[in-house]
């Protein structure tokens, strides 16, 4: 029974986050052209790496600069089984929203894991939190930004640091080095994917760490400085392996850090989460999306219905959650529940630091201060990752109290923990069929082009003039580019490279600004690419092509 309900649990969870995409035959997928051909740009970039036809830390966009990857998350732990989907035969846009199901499945399964093994939950309790964990409202509509669904992977690393903390207690140096070793690994495997779930992930332990300090018993924490020398060692060695595991990461990213400054902190306050995002479930969600577009339409009418604020956790698990934490500190000196109460803890602790009030947040002492903050710009995704935390403590309560209430009031309860996660509106817009027909129908650019860029964009107007400027012709390159195995001084990302200028191609100016970078770094064998027209120019500078709409002295 409990497999059956394992596997059932999986498919049906899994399956109906990607409703939309299997109903359409995978016609349509999560993200846009935009973000989303992004991605797919970066996860082509590895299968070319797979396949020897690219150098890991070098994408095929910004040429001639090097270590473009660090210009964006690295989707590291994406790119390896979408090169595997691809040798297979899947297309680039397939291949990535296979890579998205294979991110929910297996988050579905590291939460059931965690939840049975480190929260004690019993597997009907364990397999319901897996369930919501994977619908979950915050994370379907995070989902546009697909590195945002290694949110899953935080039970499993929880996991594996829950067991070698366990090691450790019990003087096994074999075992804490398997296990904290392991977790090191794959940390630094996650940090070059998706920095955002892991830098919350180790500020959270962090912070976790420090509170079970100050608030464990002195004689654990006078045990700890007694360990023996060879415990000690073998801490030493997990160390060492994460120091190791984080060395790539470092290597590639912390030059870009530099040199771009990260960001202001203007602009995370500006993502900083609003008391009314707490509950901010979309207008679309199953059960509270009326009363969602009520309260927002009369408080925030300017703010979309969706988008980074719509990260809010729906009401009914708060409410659980709540209860939990009172259970948890009327009993707070019962020492088998004292891991429990800091997770509750330190995620609530960590929500209100996020918290803008106005112009202040207390997150400024963190970003101050914790190594790494600077590149956290969208503070309010902090609430996807909450989604872990929440549900752990929500389903520990649950299994506690679940043997003291009736089956039908405890089967009520779970179908509504259900539904509420239900969002109606997944961000599906990236139209696979019309965009792979498109890629599929540009010849190969010829023998004499060794790079290239856009000179023409394309016609349609996604989202509006402005941010069609900078991502249109830009996006559709970064891919052309990794598909061709061919560079372009194009691309876009949240940064970019120090002489980068390659918005508005529209603009007369714009063939001026490619010539002087072009002269400035000795690019030969530049050649033009019109993505409207989808044809190819081996001599894009004569003033006779005409291929911007400008006069001809702009030329």
């Amino acid at each position: 029974m409990q497999v059956v309900a394992y596997v059932l649990g999986l498919v049906a969870s899994t399956a109906f986050f990607f409703r939309l995409q299997i109903a359409s035959g995978f016609a349509r997928q999560l993200s846009d052209r935009f973000d989303g051909v992004i991605e797919i740009s970066i996860l082509e970039h590895w299968w070319n790496v797979v396949r020897g036809a690219a150098a890991w830390p070098d994408a095929f966009y910004f040429h001639p600069y090097t270590g473009t990857l660090a210009y964006n998350d690295g989707y590291l732990l994406y790119g390896l089984p979408y090169a595997l989907f691809r040798w297979l035969g899947a297309d680039p846009f397939l291949g990535s929203e296979l890579v998205n199901v294979t991110m929910r499945a297996t988050g579905f399964a590291a939460m059931e894991l965690f939840l049975r093994q480190c929260m004690m939950a019993r597997w009907q309790w364990s397999i319901l939190g897996a369930v919501v964990f994977t619908v979950s409202n915050s994370i379907s509509l995070g989902a546009g930004h697909a590195q945002l669904l290694t949110v899953g992977f935080v039970p499993f690393f929880g996991w594996m640091t829950w067991r070698a903390t366990r090691a450790l207690g019990q003087g096994d140096g074999r075992r804490l080095m398997i296990w904290g070793g392991s977790a090191s690994v794959f940390m630094g495997a996650w940090l070059m994917t998706a920095y955002y779930s892991a830098w919350f992930t180790l500020f959270f332990l962090a912070c976790f760490a420090g509170m079970a300090a100050l608030a464990g018993p002195r004689h654990t924490l006078a045990a700890f400085r007694r360990m023996p020398v060879r415990a000690w060692l073998s801490l030493g060695v997990v160390v060492g392996v994460f120091v190791g595991s984080a060395a790539p990461f470092l290597w590639l990213y912390l030059p870009k850090a530099e040199a771009t400054g990260m960001h202001p902190y203007v602009n995370t306050l500006a993502y900083g989460t609003n008391k009314l995002d707490i509950v901010h479930v979309g207008d679309g969600n199953m059960l509270f999306g009326w009363a969602d577009h009520l309260v927002q339409g009369w408080s925030r009418p300017t703010l979309p219905p969706s988008g980074e604020h719509a990260t809010g956790q729906p009401p009914i698990i708060l409410a659980v959650f709540a209860c939990a934490c009172l259970a948890l500190w009327r009993s707070r000196h019962d020492l088998r529940d004292r891991p429990v109460l800091l997770l509750a803890a330190t995620s609530a602790l960590l929500w209100l630091l996020t918290l803008r009030v106005a112009d202040f947040s207390a997150w400024r002492f963190v970003f101050d201060w914790a190594p790494g903050a600077k590149a956290v710009r969208v503070l309010v995704r902090y609430q996807i990752f909450m989604a872990v935390p929440l549900v752990a403590t929500a389903i520990w309560h649950l299994n506690r109290i679940g043997v003291r209430r009736t089956a039908p009031y405890m089967a009520g309860l779970a179908a509504l923990l259900v539904l509420e996660q239900v969002s109606l509106t997944p961000p599906v817009d990236l139209d696979r069929s019309a965009e792979l027909a498109r890629l599929r129908a540009f010849p190969r650019p010829p023998a004499a082009c060794r790079s290239f860029f856009v000179s023409r964009a394309r016609d349609t107007v996604s989202i509006n003039p402005e941010i069609d400027a900078l991502y249109s012709d830009n996006v559709d390159a970064m891919l052309l580019a990794e598909w061709f195995q061919r560079p372009t001084i194009n691309g876009f990302s949240t940064f970019t490279p120090p002489d980068w200028d390659f918005a508005h191609a529209e603009r007369p100016d714009y063939l001026l600004r490619v010539r002087a970078y072009a002269e400035r770094h000795g690019l030969a064998g530049l050649c033009g690419v019109d993505l409207a027209s989808r044809t190819w120019d081996t001599t894009p500078f004569d003033p006779a092509h005409r291929l911007q709409t400008g006069p001809p002295e702009a030329y």
